[in-house]
């Protein structure tokens, strides 16, 4: 089973990718035998920016419109497929909203499977689940397993 989601505004790769440029923690691999370097920062360091960007991109970030495209294909005993595009609309602090655009094959794939992947993510975002899984100490525990230069 596949299942492929395409969404236009990458929000969560954006802050990841400038997290890790802004931490100086962007690896580069080469072929040749890398020198062990002590790391700029601690772990407690890093979670602390890590935190610190959250919070800052969780203000900053008001509201946005996004349209998704939901592709699966299931092959079994007969091959299925669905597709579901759904306009999602964000607004701080905790509430998404989903209007299907279009959907397309399988009825069962796209009851089943893809509208309970979106019932998940509007769970996702209540206040006792987001606390819970927020990169955070309190959820996660943290090590630095290495640092490159």
């Amino acid at each position: 089973m596949l299942i492929r989601k395409t969404e236009t505004v990458g929000v969560v790769g954006t802050w990841l990718l400038v997290w890790l440029l802004l931490l100086g923690l962007s690896q580069q691999s080469s072929s040749a035998e890398k020198t062990a370097v002590a790391a700029p920062l601690t772990t407690d360091q890093v979670v602390e920016k890590m935190v610190g960007m959250n919070q800052q991109r969780a203000q900053a970030l008001r509201s946005y419109t996004a349209t998704r495209v939901y592709h699966l294909e299931y092959h079994g005993v007969k091959d299925k497929s669905a597709d579901v595009v759904v306009k999602m609309t964000y607004h701080w602090p905790n509430r998404k909203e989903f209007t299907i655009v279009s959907e397309i094959g399988s009825e069962m794939l796209r009851n089943r499977v893809l509208k309970r992947l979106l019932k998940a993510e509007l769970e996702a975002m209540q206040e006792e689940n987001r606390r819970q899984t927020a990169i955070h100490p309190d959820n996660y525990e943290f090590r630095l397993v290495g640092y490159e230069q």
